[in-house]
Formats: C-alpha cells, structure tokens, sequence
C-alpha cells in the first residue's frame, strides 16, 4: 500500500471498529490488524488514536450538514418555506439510511458518560442551527406555528436521530416486528407528525 493512502486506509478501517466497539473498545492494534498497515502508522499519520477517532466522527458527521446545506436558506413562499423543514428531514433520513452506523458513532461517548468529540459537538450545534434556521424561515412566512425556533428544531434534530438510533439497535427485522414499519414507514410517521404539529391554526386565527 502506497504511504500516501494509509491515512484513507486507517479511516476506513477504523470506522466499524470505532462504531461497534466505541472508542475505549478498540485498540490501535484492532485498527491496524485490520488496515492491514505497521503497528506505528496511527500515530505516525495521525498522532494518536483519539486525534484518528476524531477524524472518523468529522468524516461521519460531514454528509449530515452537507444534507441540510442541499435545502436552500431561504424560500420563496409560504408553501416553500414549510417544504424545507420536511426537505430537511428526508434529507437526514436519508444520510442514516445511507450510513446506519451513524447514530451510534454520534451518542456512543455520550451514552457512556463521557463528554462528546469535539466533531460530534460541533456536528450537532451546525445541525440544530440549521433546522432552527428553516424553523424561523417558516414562521416569518406564517407557514409554521411553532414556538422557541432552537428548541423546535432541537425536538426535530432528536426525534430523527433518536429513530435512527431505534432502528440500529433493534434492526429492521425486529423494529417491523415491534411496530410494523419499514424504515420508510418511520421516515414518513416522523414527517407527518412535523408537518401536523408545525401547521398553522386554519381560519382567522391563522397568521
């Protein structure tokens, strides 16, 4: 293997380990057995195991915000404006179907007690800002009723990571069993649900 694509080889193999066995789970020999590189080579391309963990969530996170970059800032409607909050979803939904491995990589530190990746950290503040975003989009055009813009695209970012997450940890043979849905299924339920609880009073009380 040429030196020049060890680091890409490291990324690649790390992933899964770092996704099934965390961060303390995996050793840097796990990650090199399996890169099939020198016992030496994380640290000498990227310092250290961490700094190669953080590289890994950086990469991970990078479609989720590039998702949300793909819907337009602004609208030019009212309609457009409510089309983007569900836009945006299916566009989140879609990265986790894409890469299922992603809800565990993000909450993994976390759940164990320990204080986010810096990546992750930042991965989530850029993806609660743009979904807050799209939220005051909509209630400037009065195509959303909603509160607080931040803590109604909290409760949005959570509820799509928090199916992904459901999905990965019962797998779609046990999520149907449990609750009759197809990961399709659950994408549209979370839609729906948005769609319904943002939707402005009708009559004369709408703005």
């Amino acid at each position: 293997m040429a030196a020049r694509d060890t680091p890409r080889t490291l990324l690649v193999a790390a992933r899964p380990l770092f996704a099934r066995e965390g961060f303390t789970g995996t050793s840097v020999r796990d990650i090199t057995r399996a890169a099939r590189v020198n016992l030496g080579a994380v640290t000498y391309h990227f310092g250290s195991k961490r700094a190669l963990y953080e590289a890994v969530l950086a990469e991970a996170t990078q479609p989720l915000m590039e998702a949300l970059d793909g819907v337009a800032a602004r609208g030019e409607s009212r309609e457009d404006a409510a089309a983007r909050i569900e836009t945006a979803l299916r566009a989140l939904f879609r990265i986790l179907r894409e890469e299922p491995d992603l809800p565990g990589l993000l909450f993994q530190e976390a759940a164990a007690g320990r204080e986010p990746p810096e990546p992750v950290a930042k991965a989530l503040h850029a993806l609660l800002e743009r979904l807050a975003a799209l939220v005051r989009e909509g209630k400037s055009y009065g195509s959303v009723e909603a509160g607080d813009p931040v803590l109604t695209g909290a409760s949005l970012l959570a509820q799509t990571l928090s199916f992904g997450l459901l999905w990965r940890t019962l797998g779609p043979s046990r999520t149907r069993g449990v609750m009759g849905r197809t990961a399709a299924g659950l994408e549209a339920h979370v839609v729906d649900f948005t769609r319904r609880a943002l939707r402005p009073p009708a009559g004369p009380a709408a703005r």
